[in-house]
């Protein structure tokens, strides 16, 4: 008895087994022969014939992605597009009667795309350049610039990006996105000169969060300079005497950013130290803390002050507070027998370059 049962079973799977592309093994359930078959279907889908040896009456596939129709002994096969990064399988039955049949097996590649060497932003200077990145696509590349500036294309497996000079007079930026299918990325553009477009006179602005007059806390602005010392890039504050902010700017993506703990001047006898808020909003000197922001441009802020270049970045705090202290000690150690508290408290802060580089209002 065991023996008729793995008999059967072995007839039972023989039922199922299917065919794929030229290579195929049709399997005819009453004697329906396949003569040639080409159902392997790259990511773009597109319509591939079976031929069959004798008049096709019918033929179906249970996939939603396939169609099929007969023509005599010919069955054409339509795939749709596959968007999806996996390849997709089915089947197609066909039938010259109710007794001849037979299975063939249909599958489709999903969409491939890996890019090697490109960052996610990239600066460039205001001459302009062509950045070239080798990719590897099975299909089309779809590639979209949200500027006229810069102009992205894909051709012989590379990802080029062609920007344009710059005669803006400022920082610009734009993303590119690319994708295949449900693939997608994108790199951030910037094109600027440091010198030219970074560095230079600023208003750094921001509430005073502790003198509120009617319910409103009143705005508090410091002719500020940015500034390259060496290799290093500080904000100077034109506040008690004269601060001295350390920066660390990061070009491809150009952020500016204030860490806490770092002493910034001297006023009278006493030395100044920069503290932010911790995540408990409790004002700490820790390192670990930091003030952050994107350098970017906007017409809208020239539009509403005309001394104003369009050159801005608002500060966000690493521990989701943006508030700034400024705390004064007798000597530069961080102790409580030192502390003289805090001469300047700047929340929701603001730097903004001027139009007008050669002097401060």
């Amino acid at each position: 008895m065991k023996k008729l049962i793995n008999i059967a079973l072995f007839f039972m799977g023989c039922l199922f087994v299917t065919s794929c592309g030229e290579d195929n093994t049709e399997v005819p359930l009453h004697g329906l022969n396949v003569l040639s078959s080409k159902t392997n279907f790259g990511p773009l889908g597109g319509t591939n014939k079976i031929a069959v040896a004798d008049q096709a009456v019918k033929a179906y596939s249970p996939a939603d992605w396939l169609s099929v129709s007969t023509a005599g002994s010919e069955v054409s096969v339509t795939a749709s597009e596959n968007n999806a990064l996996t390849s997709r399988h089915s089947t197609v039955v066909i039938k010259s009667s109710e007794l001849d049949s037979t299975i063939v097996s249909v599958s489709q590649t999903g969409k491939v795309l890996s890019v090697t060497g490109m960052p996610k932003a990239v600066n460039v200077e205001n001459a302009g350049a062509t950045l070239e990145y080798e990719a590897n696509a099975n299909s089309p590349l779809q590639l979209t610039c949200d500027s006229s500036w810069a102009q992205a294309s894909y051709a012989k497996g590379k990802i080029s990006i062609d920007v344009a000079e710059n005669n803006s007079g400022h920082l610009r930026s734009c993303y590119v996105k690319y994708s295949n299918g449900l693939v997608k990325d994108s790199v951030y553009v910037v094109q600027y000169n440091l010198e030219e477009n970074i560095l230079g006179k600023y208003i750094l602005q921001g509430i005073d969060p502790t003198n509120p007059t009617n319910g409103k806390y009143p705005t508090l602005t410091f002719n500020s300079e940015l500034v390259k010392n060496g290799s290093k890039i500080e904000l100077k504050v034109d506040a008690f005497g004269g601060l001295t902010i350390p920066v660390t700017f990061e070009p491809s993506y150009p952020y500016i950013k204030i860490d806490a703990g770092s002493w910034i001047g001297k006023y009278y006898d006493s030395y100044l130290a920069l503290f932010l808020v911790n995540e408990n909003g409790y004002f700490t000197h820790s390192n670990s803390y930091y003030l952050e922001g994107l350098v970017g441009y906007s017409a809208k802020y020239s539009k509403k002050d005309d001394r104003l270049e369009g050159t801005a970045l608002m500060f966000v705090g690493s521990s989701g507070y943006s508030y700034l202290n400024i705390e004064s000690y007798m000597e530069q150690e961080y102790t409580s027998d030192y502390d003289e508290g805090s001469v300047l408290q700047l929340a929701n802060m603001g730097l903004y370059r001027l139009k007008d580089q050669t002097t401060h209002e």
